[in-house]
């Protein structure tokens, strides 16, 4: 196998680790919304893609779209609402 040929088998296997779960995503989005280090949230799958996140006397729920549900990008996750406390 060439240089290009190694090169190329080493990117796609690169690629295909950098998805992030959706889970993943959304604490690392709460801990922005919440100013909430990450080590004190907690997360929790709902359902498929959507995902509650606790935290520093604060909780929400975001949709989230990819990750680990066939796109080899990042998650993307929207804040849906803020469950009452």
């Amino acid at each position: 196998m060439t240089l290009v040929g190694l090169s190329f088998v080493g990117l796609v296997v690169a690629a295909a680790g950098c998805g992030a779960s959706p889970k993943t995503v959304a604490q690392r989005r709460a801990s922005v919304d919440f100013n909430c280090p990450d080590e004190q949230l907690r997360s929790e799958e709902i359902s498929g893609g959507t995902v509650k996140v606790d935290g520093c006397g604060k909780s929400a729920v975001y949709t989230c779209l990819g990750g680990n549900f066939g796109n080899p990008y990042d998650a993307r996750c929207t804040r849906e609402s803020v469950p009452a406390q």
